[in-house]
C-alpha cells in the first residue's frame, strides 16, 4: 500500500519490528557502494569538474 511517497512500505507487522536505524544503514551502504563505483570507473573527478567548471581549460 502506498502512502503518498511512491514507495512501497512493508507489512505494519514487519515494519513495527524494523527500526528506523536499519534504513538509514541500508540508504548510508547504498552511497558508498555508488561512491566506491564512481571512484573503480575513474569518473567522479571529472563529472565534479565539469559540473563546477562548463569549460575546461585542458580540453
Amino acid at each position: 500500500m502506498f502512502h503518498g511517497t511512491g514507495i512501497l512500505l512493508p507489512a505494519p507487522e514487519v515494519s513495527s519490528h524494523t527500526p528506523k536505524q536499519t534504513q538509514l544503514t541500508i540508504l548510508e551502504n547504498f552511497h558508498q557502494e555508488f561512491l566506491a563505483c564512481l571512484q573503480e570507473m575513474d569518473c567522479s573527478d571529472l563529472t565534479f569538474q565539469r559540473m563546477s567548471e562548463p569549460k575546461d581549460p585542458r580540453s
